[in-house]
């Protein structure tokens, strides 16, 4: 750049040396050949001037060429690096008359630059075989450092465009509208520059400052102040750049604030387009200290605002490849990722499946594929759907739209566990999700009514699960579900049945009728299986004080419906209170039906079939209460007589209730 530069300025040069030399009554038509050879001379690059010559004294010297172009390197598919419409030069007088250009501004109407790097990385603004002027008649040097026998005081570009073509890998931009205003008095005094320009359809203003040109063109450093403003986003950096060969070798480090309206719009404008319907990806601010290198760009002390979500940290970002890739760790919190999951997709009420509540609408996982990523997350307060994470820890891998989500430390729903959590759109038709989870010391109420909108078993335990599934829509997911799971919770409650009740009314059971109460247990076990989204459990255990139930069946989330059998076994009171006894009569009952209208149905064959082993199991418990009501007599033998008595008659109590219920009354 600093070639091209030089060279540019080395035609200006020479233009304006040939035009002073000449004598005034020689037409400028006949030094046009002469310019052309020292150009050529000067830069190795053929010059052309094809439009009208004006030059013109007082009260400034101005110079005017017409059509002018400066051919490229040699085998550039651009034959030319430079065209322009018109080029005038206003130059001073008397430091001209004491030996010094002064160029007191350059204007470019029109100007298009074509920028060009071949398939071995060489690129067409190189000049460095360029040839060297010999000394002419005027004296000027071979050795002319151009940069320093020229001073600009004010560059000009009205309605510029300029292209950059990469023939190694077919990449191409450009950038058109530019109308820029340099200022410049001397290559060792600061550079700004001011204007605007339109790329990708987008109008941009342009306010920077070089502290030291010569540095910044010879590859070395410079203090650089930039903002770069438009409706696509607003960015400032403070800091310092190094130039190398090269456009891609710039080096710059400092401070930056980057904003953007809407990062989808960004994105799209950078050419990374982001297909989906959401409304995620909003507005965005990116606060730190940069270090960039090339395609590699690197954030310290980082805090980034996108939508609700507010992160700090170190990120590492390579922008080199087909999508950018982030590197490195944040703490989030909160942290809702709601807003970029799939939508959930709703049923209408009129639809011919809106039975089974599940949709055919297809699900949209192209988000996955609009980034590659490797963070490690410290996160709180973390929303997945509406399942809640007060605390936790994880690492993210992101790659070609699949990421992986190993999630530890978690705090959730009092308890804590670990996870991992897979989300696979390589194939967008068959959009696949896996999700491992190890909870312990969790209240199941509140995540199964997350999980599952399910709410009816209360208590604390662990839950393991492991299942997978994949599709292209709600309906096909469900029906493509399979895993495992493990539940066993203590103390707790089954909502909306109050089994001892029903096995104590047994003509309720008989009928059908479905309690308002619940059913409290010491301890609930059991495993499940799913195949197809139908998912099944056979060895469901509770146990409680006065009932012990096992159940068996299964849940078909397909269809929204529940065949499931259970058979509870009563405990008589007293027997149950004092540690003897097994269970008693056993009433099965079915609890059948679609999610919407379950159904508590006796099953009377298994009534038949239990119920004489049962009875003679009551009948065996009850030889035990006497030797039972001996034990808590010895127990209160330390007692006064008033308190013996009242105690005889609760004991009596006891037994005659204990009697009632083992025969119904």
């Amino acid at each position: 750049m600093r070639r091209l530069l030089s060279a540019l300025f080395a035609v200006f040069a020479l233009l304006v040396v040939a035009t002073v030399a000449a004598p005034l009554l020689v037409p400028l038509e006949t030094w046009k050949a002469q310019i052309v050879q020292r150009t050529k001379a000067a830069t190795g690059r053929d010059l052309r001037i094809d439009g009208a010559i004006r030059l013109a004294f007082l009260p400034r010297l101005r110079l005017e060429l017409d059509k002018v172009g400066l051919s490229g390197a040699p085998g550039a598919r651009n034959g030319e690096l430079l065209r322009l419409d018109r080029l005038q030069l206003v130059i001073g007088v008397l430091p001209l008359l004491s030996g010094r250009l002064d160029v007191e501004s350059i204007e470019l109407e029109r100007p298009l630059i074509s920028l060009e790097i071949d398939d071995k990385g060489r690129t067409n603004w190189d000049l460095s075989t360029a040839g060297h002027a010999t000394t002419d008649s005027a004296g000027a040097s071979e050795d002319t450092d151009w940069l320093s026998s020229f001073d600009v005081a004010r560059l000009k570009i009205d309605d510029g465009a300029v292209s950059c073509t990469d023939r190694r890998d077919g990449s191409s931009w450009q950038a058109t509208g530019v109308d820029l205003a340099l200022s410049l008095k001397s290559f060792d005094a600061p550079l700004d520059v001011d204007g605007s320009v339109v790329w990708q359809a987008k109008k941009i203003s342009v306010d920077a400052a070089v502290a030291s040109p010569r540095n910044l063109f010879d590859g070395g450093r410079s203090g650089v102040r930039a903002r770069i403003k438009g409706e696509p986003l607003d960015f400032r950096f403070d800091g310092d750049v190094v130039s190398g060969q090269g456009m891609k070798a710039m080096q710059a480090s400092g401070s930056i604030d980057l904003g953007a309206a809407s990062l989808r719009d960004a994105a799209a404008w950078l050419g990374y387009p982001m297909h989906n319907d959401s409304h995620a990806f909003g507005p965005l601010r990116i606060r730190g200290t940069l270090d960039e290198r090339g395609s590699i760009v690197e954030l310290a002390d980082a805090h980034i605002d996108l939508d609700a979500l507010s992160a700090s940290g170190s990120v590492r970002i390579d922008v080199g490849g087909t999508r950018p890739r982030f590197e490195g760790k944040l703490d989030a919190r909160p942290l809702d990722l709601n807003p970029y999951l799939p939508a959930e997709a709703v049923m209408a009420n009129d639809s011919p499946d809106a039975s089974t509540g599940w949709s055919d609408a297809p699900l949209d996982f192209s988000a996955l594929g609009a980034v590659d990523a490797d963070l490690d997350l410290l996160f709180g307060d973390l929303r997945l759907r509406k399942t809640h994470i007060d605390d936790g820890s994880g690492r993210v891998h992101w790659k070609d739209a699949r990421l992986t989500a190993s999630l530890a430390n978690l705090a959730l729903y009092g308890g804590g566990g670990s996870g991992t959590v897979i989300l696979d759109g390589v194939r967008p038709s068959q959009p696949s999700m896996d999700v491992a989870l190890d909870l312990k010391e969790v209240q199941s109420a509140p995540l199964l009514s997350d999980i599952a909108a399910f709410d009816a078993i209360s208590g604390t335990g662990s839950v393991a699960l492991h299942v997978s599934t994949r599709g292209a829509s709600q309906r096909e997911m469900i029906q493509s579900l399979a895993g495992s799971g493990e539940l066993h919770l203590r103390d707790g409650a089954i909502r909306g049945i109050n089994m001892a009740g029903v096995v104590r009314r047994t003509t309720d059971a008989l009928t059908g009728h479905r309690d308002r109460d619940s059913t409290a247990f010491s301890r609930l076990d059991g495993t499940v299986q799913s195949v197809r989204g139908v998912i099944r459990n056979d060895d469901m255990l509770l146990d409680s004080p006065q009932v012990k139930i096992a159940g068996s069946g299964s849940i078909d989330l397909p269809r929204h419906a529940i065949d499931y059998r259970i058979s509870p076994k009563w405990v008589a009171p007293l027997v149950g209170e004092i540690g003897f006894g097994s269970p008693g009569l056993a009433v099965p009952v079915f609890i059948r039906g679609p999610f919407d209208d379950v159904r508590f149905e006796p099953d009377l064959a298994g009534l038949i079939t239990e119920g004489p082993r049962a009875l003679i199991r009551g009948a065996r418990d009850l030889t035990q209460i006497p030797g039972a009501l001996i034990g808590l007599g010895r127990q209160e033998q330390d007692s006064d007589a008033t308190t013996q008595e009242d105690d005889s008659h609760k004991s009596h109590g006891k037994i005659g209730k204990t009697l009632k219920g083992l025969f119904g009354r």
